[in-house]
């Protein structure tokens, strides 16, 4: 029988103290109620939420075909994860749109309005002067 090298020792424990991390995290959710977990969220704050931990799991699964050396990417979970990752990107569109600055149409006319110039005293400007000549008794030019 074989050694098994060093690397590969050092690999498996790697992965054996992250399995081991993972495996605390799920153990503080699975005490908790979802309901009483999510009524007190935003529906945003909820479908991020919903989107992780579906995300989480589905990944975990991912790993335990490949660790079985079945190939998920024939298998259901890769279309699986591709749907969650749109999802994650809808939320990602809305927040950002929720972020995006909006413009104050009342100010912004303001601003117009007393950025254009306007006579003091519309009974002196130029327009009104022309505005009171008449062009019908002018002869037209010969050239």
């Amino acid at each position: 029988m074989s050694k098994i090298s060093k690397e590969t020792v050092e690999q498996l424990a790697f992965v054996d103290e992250n399995l081991a991390e993972v495996d605390e995290l799920f153990r503080k959710l699975n005490p908790l109620e979802y309901d009483e977990v999510v009524s007190k969220m935003p529906a945003l704050d909820r479908a991020k939420y919903d989107l992780t931990v579906l995300y989480a799991i589905n990944s975990l699964f991912w790993m335990y075909m490949r660790s079985l050396g079945e190939d998920p990417k024939t298998h259901g979970i890769k279309h699986e994860l591709d749907r969650i990752k749109q999802q994650m990107l809808r939320v990602k569109e809305i927040t950002d749109k929720e972020k995006m600055p909006r413009i104050d149409q009342g100010a912004a006319g303001r601003m117009i309005r007393h950025g254009l110039w306007q006579p003091k005293d519309k009974s002196k400007s130029k327009t009104a002067e022309v505005e009171d000549e008449t062009w019908e008794d002018e002869e037209p030019m010969n050239t």
